[in-house]
């Protein structure tokens, strides 16, 4: 259903660790164990302690959204009965889970999900719209506007990398019978600072699996197409 209230936006004020980027060309998120595949979009995913300033100010801004959007709903039961989504879960969590899922299937946990441990993992993606891109190296913003200089800066933009970004943030209705409300962030703007440690293999590959005619690949951490990675509740 169309959203009634027009979204607010969210700008991150320091760059957060982005997890496997996709953010020059589409990609299609698949489930490591259940290979249940999402929709194929431009996204990113940003680690942030549970107190960090920006993210607590991302909160509110879900939380003021779904407040405008649904009136009079208690926002924070909702949210912990697993009756509304919110763009981000427990990394913690997630790892429990993933062991679970491992150990169900008799298959070993190999520790990928390890950089997760002790922060919020918070989702933002876009279907129809690329975000913005660019990078900053030697002091200096460089807008990347044309698809050869996404190219020619691919390497910028791996997982690990510290990134500032900003997103649009809407409320929407549930679709289909088991379907639920929620919030979502609507990537815009994705800058990379150049800096931070690599997580992860493949990336290049990963970024770039539109580009190579790929309609999926395989990302460790959870995603919209992850029907359980955005409930783990984040206390309110």
């Amino acid at each position: 259903m169309t959203d009634t209230k027009l979204p607010s936006s969210f700008v991150a004020t320091h760059p957060a660790v982005s997890v496997y980027p996709h953010v020059l060309a589409p990609s299609q998120y698949e489930d490591p164990v259940t290979k249940k595949k999402g929709k194929l979009e431009y996204s990113s995913q940003f680690l942030y302690k549970p107190d960090d300033a920006d993210f607590l100010a991302l909160k509110t801004a879900c939380i003021n959204a779904a407040k405008a959007k649904w009136p009079g709903l208690d926002i924070g039961d909702a949210y912990k009965k697993g009756e509304l989504r919110m763009p981000w879960f427990s990394g913690d969590k997630k790892m429990e889970k993933t062991k679970a899922k491992l150990a169900a299937k008799a298959k070993d946990y190999t520790g990928s999900l390890d950089f997760m441990a002790g922060y919020v993992v918070v989702k933002a993606h876009t279907e129809k719209f690329p975000p913005q891109v660019g990078y900053i190296q030697g002091g200096k913003l460089i807008d990347l506007l044309t698809e050869e200089a996404k190219v020619a800066a691919k390497g910028k933009f791996y997982s690990g990398v510290e990134a500032l970004f900003q997103a649009a943030v809407s409320a929407y209705d549930g679709v289909g019978d088991d379907g639920k409300p929620g919030v979502t962030l609507y990537l815009q703007t994705f800058c990379s600072t150049c800096k931070g440690k690599q997580i992860g293999g493949r990336v290049v590959s990963q970024v770039f699996a539109g580009y190579a005619g790929k309609a999926s690949d395989t990302d460790p951490t959870a995603g919209a197409g992850d029907p359980d990675g955005l409930d783990d509740e984040i206390p309110f």
